[in-house]
């Protein structure tokens, strides 16, 4: 095989990979975003604050909760957006960033990264409540009725605009 047909395989085969990449993204943002991605009720939700201590999640405040964890790149990015978010809407809406991770993860995080944000625990694997990618967003309203739900990063103004969507 001469060196030009190498090129031209090659490239193909990159610009394959590059596309199979962006339509897997935009596809599990769809597939997750939709309504036929399995809802997580607050009552199902088993977690715990960074002393270890159980905690339930109680109707009477719009949520917005996080799925997150250290090693995944897109929610560390993500983080400034719900930062920015809670100084602005912390008074009307509880956020909440949720990792499945052991809490000495949670708490060195925090630590390193000095986010103010309310960070817990689940006791139970994300698989468990269904979610098939981080991070994943979802906002409840103060009934505690999920209303929306996000697949994939999200932007400061997708959260604005799910926040204004769960608050009086």
């Amino acid at each position: 095989m001469d060196k030009k047909m190498f090129k031209i395989g090659f490239l193909s085969g990159i610009l394959l990979i590059i596309g199979i990449g962006i339509y897997g993204y935009f596809n599990i943002r769809t597939t997750f975003s939709d309504n036929t991605t399995k809802s997580i009720e607050l009552s199902q939700l088993e977690l715990q604050n960074l002393s270890s201590e159980k905690i339930s999640l109680k109707k009477g405040k719009p949520k917005v909760l996080n799925f997150w964890a250290t090693w995944c790149d897109p929610c560390v990015k993500e983080f400034p957006e719900f930062v920015k978010l809670n100084a602005k809407y912390g008074d009307k809406v509880d956020i909440i960033m949720i990792s499945d991770e052991d809490v000495l993860n949670i708490k060195n995080f925090k630590l390193k990264k000095g986010y103010n944000l309310n960070m817990v625990r689940s006791t139970k694997s994300f698989k468990e409540y269904g979610l098939i990618g981080r991070p994943a967003t979802f906002f409840y309203n103060a009934k505690g009725e999920l209303v929306s739900k996000w697949g994939g990063s999200i932007t400061y103004d997708e959260l604005e605009e799910g926040v204004t969507g769960i608050i009086d």
